[in-house]
């Protein structure tokens, strides 16, 4: 079985909105996920709070990803 971590996602939204955002998402994840996969779920977790009418990947850029 693989070990779920903490990862802090870095996201930054897509020009063109009325707000603009940059800040860190914490996600459970695999340990060892790859870059997209984590995007993915930072995006779907941003989707499930402040943003819910933004679920959708092409609204998002990712700036950085980091265990822990």
């Amino acid at each position: 079985m693989k070990e779920r971590c903490e990862w802090t996602v870095r996201v930054q939204s897509t020009p063109g909105f009325y707000a603009q955002y940059e800040g860190n998402v914490k996600v459970w994840a695999d340990e060892d996920s790859d870059e997209e996969t984590l995007f993915r779920a930072a995006v779907k977790e941003l989707g499930r709070g402040a943003f819910f009418d933004r679920k959708h990947l092409s609204f998002w850029k990712l700036v950085s990803v980091k265990k822990g």
